[in-house]
C-alpha cells in the first residue's frame, strides 16, 4: 500500500493524471490546469495576484516524483495551437504512479 502526503509525490501524480486530458501535455498547461482546479496547491503570490506554478517548477517537481519530462512534446500550448514544447505524456504520468505502487 502507497502511504498518501497531503502534500507528497503520489498526490501530485494523481492531480496531474486528473487533469492531462490528452496523451501529451506542455508542462505550461498542466500547470494552468492544476492551478486552475486547485488554486490554493498549485499557485504563488504574483505581482497581479496568484499565479500557477512556472513550467519548470513543476517540471522538477514531476522529475522529483519519477516521471519523465520530455524536451520536446508536440501538444496544445497555451492558446491552443498545437506546438512544441516541455511536457509529459501520460503514459509517463501513469508509469510513475504504478512505480509508487
Amino acid at each position: 500500500m502507497v502511504e498518501v502526503d497531503d502534500h507528497g509525490p503520489v498526490v501530485l501524480l494523481g492531480h496531474a493524471l486528473e487533469v492531462a486530458r490528452d496523451d501529451k501535455v506542455h508542462l505550461a498547461v498542466l500547470a494552468a490546469r492544476l492551478a486552475e482546479t486547485w488554486p490554493g496547491r498549485y499557485t504563488l503570490d504574483g505581482p497581479d495576484g496568484p499565479a500557477p506554478w512556472a513550467a519548470q517548477q513543476l517540471g522538477a517537481h514531476l522529475r522529483a516524483a519519477g516521471v519523465q519530462v520530455d524536451d520536446q512534446v508536440w501538444a496544445p500550448g497555451i492558446r491552443g495551437k498545437p506546438t512544441n514544447a516541455v511536457g509529459v505524456t501520460r503514459d509517463a504520468l501513469r508509469e510513475a504512479v504504478a512505480a509508487r505502487a
